[in-house]
């Protein structure tokens, strides 16, 4: 049986910085963004080797390029992009971290999500992602397109 390729989901920290344990089970379960990251990794899960991470940034950069230093990588990477800069980040410190990302690994592919307007998307993302999913109203619907466009991207079933 061949080996699993691996994925880096990379998500938008839904918590803050919580640690679930420590939150209420009803906060959990209301949190959209939260809930639908747990059922994407648990469907990528049953296809690919998955490692998830929370906001792209320096310490995702970093881990990555541990991770290659030790001979190991990832075959394809998503990644939440954010949609509000006032509100969730700088785009520029995204932008940033997405070009050194495809110059010190130019052959992995990078699937973009986010609930960002196109016109932000095509200004400030098109050129740094692979391929790119809208986040709508219907989780289930941005799953079925993630799980789709990633299989595309990595010549997979």
């Amino acid at each position: 049986m061949p080996e699993k390729k691996t994925i880096l989901y990379v998500d938008k920290d839904y918590l803050n910085k919580r640690d679930p344990d420590d939150v209420d089970i009803r906060e959990l379960h209301a949190n959209v963004g939260y809930m639908t990251g747990c059922k994407l990794t648990k469907q990528l899960r049953e296809i690919y080797e998955v490692t998830r991470a929370y906001d792209l940034g320096e310490r995702v950069l970093n881990f990555m390029i541990a991770r290659d230093k030790a001979g190991t990588h990832f075959d394809a990477m998503i990644t939440h992009l954010p949609f509000d800069e006032r509100q969730y980040g700088d785009y520029g410190q995204t932008t940033e971290v997405l070009t050194r990302l495809k110059k010190q690994f130019p052959k992995i592919p990078i699937l973009g999500y986010s609930g960002i307007d196109l016109p932000v998307f095509n200004a400030c993302f098109s050129e740094l992602v692979n391929d790119f999913v809208p986040k709508t109203i219907e989780p289930d619907e941005d799953i079925r397109q993630i799980k789709e466009r990633l299989a595309k991207l990595l010549n997979t079933p």
